[in-house]
């Protein structure tokens, strides 16, 4: 397996002892995944189906690919937009 820029690698020591560097080839390297961001994804689409009001009517049909008309709002947008420095 080849690692990219992207990969994030982390070094975990199983005790707190330092290694000497005659026991350097002793080491192993593991790739274990980590379930973060697949538990968060899931809890949100537990949230989805769960309860109605965490997104609004338009959205959740339009996620789930029904045909729904249009939402238009309706706001003044300033002509001039400025923001101090």
């Amino acid at each position: 397996m080849k690692i990219t820029a992207e990969e994030e690698i982390c070094l975990e020591l199983k005790n707190s002892r330092i290694p000497p560097c005659s026991d350097i080839s002793r080491f192993t390297v593991e790739f274990v995944w980590k379930s973060t961001s697949f538990d968060r994804m899931k809890l949100a689409l537990k949230i989805f189906l769960k309860d109605e009001n965490s997104i609004s009517e338009y959205i959740f049909f339009k996620i789930l690919g029904y045909n729904t008309s249009e939402q238009f709002l309706k706001n003044a947008i300033p002509k001039h937009l400025s923001v101090p420095g």
